[in-house]
């Protein structure tokens, strides 16, 4: 095995030993039954190759059954959030090799946590801009392209109008 496979099987891994003990209070919240990942519920830290299949199918199978609205109740109310949390969450949808409707719905949701945990209380609304946006999210997603592609440009004032003057 590589040593990039096993530095991806490590993360993949250190990913789900951080999203476990959440899954698990939301399946006991919501009662959601699903056998638990063992290896997961024991804490182990260097797993063979199967754990790491076992957690990555106990994962999408969770995924699967949790609703959106599920997730957005239990990360609104719970005291377990923690920015660590939300972009390990966020990452872990974004990474996913086929994505459904739901997960599209899940993503949006987790950026926006990110981003109302990220920006001040009193955040004026004309300072959010989509640089202003992109920088807050940096942590969870890294330096991102917010220049405006050549084929948009024609539809910028429709979104965007220019403040006028009051007549």
């Amino acid at each position: 095995m590589r040593a990039t496979d096993v530095n991806q099987l490590s993360a993949e891994w250190n990913a789900a030993r951080v999203l476990y003990p959440s899954y698990s209070a939301l399946a006991r919240e919501f009662v959601i039954d699903l056998m638990p990942c063992n290896d997961l519920e024991t804490g182990v830290e260097q797993p063979p190759l199967e754990s790491v299949e076992q957690a990555r199918h106990w994962l999408d199978e969770m995924d699967e059954r949790i609703q959106i609205h599920q997730l957005r109740q239990f990360l609104q109310t719970t005291t377990i959030v923690t920015p660590e949390l939300l972009q390990t969450l966020l990452l872990h949808h974004l990474h996913k090799a086929e994505r459904s409707p739901s997960d599209r719905d899940k993503i949006d949701f987790l950026l926006v946590q990110l981003f109302s945990l990220a920006a001040p209380s009193r955040l004026d609304d004309n300072a959010v801009t989509l640089q202003y946006v992109a920088k807050m999210l940096a942590p969870a997603l890294g330096t991102v392209d917010v220049s405006v592609p050549g084929w948009l440009k024609p539809l910028e004032n429709v979104f965007c109008p220019r403040r006028r003057p009051a007549p």
